[in-house]
């Protein structure tokens, strides 16, 4: 699960922002994006991305809430998509 490969805040790290990397699960491309520390707490906690993050583009809570980035999510919806006629 991505939120367990996310490292804790520095203790007393209130707001600052804070770089994090993600690497989506699929293609292993990482990315790169800053957040405030006192909201990763809350996702490490359990808070969706959504709600922990709203400042973020959707395609990095995507990666966040999923572990895939939009290129692969985008492919795997295309491919279910693909299944679904195929029945």
């Amino acid at each position: 699960m991505i939120r367990d490969t996310i490292p804790e805040p520095p203790a007393g790290a209130g707001t600052a922002l804070m770089p994090i990397f993600v690497r989506c699960e699929r293609c292993r491309t990482e990315y790169k994006f800053e957040v405030k520390a006192s909201d990763l707490v809350q996702y490490k906690k359990g808070a969706n991305p959504q709600a922990a993050f709203p400042y973020l583009k959707p395609e990095q809570q995507l990666l966040l809430a999923d572990g895939l980035c939009q290129g692969c999510w985008d492919v795997n919806e295309g491919a279910e998509d693909d299944e679904e006629y195929d029945r």
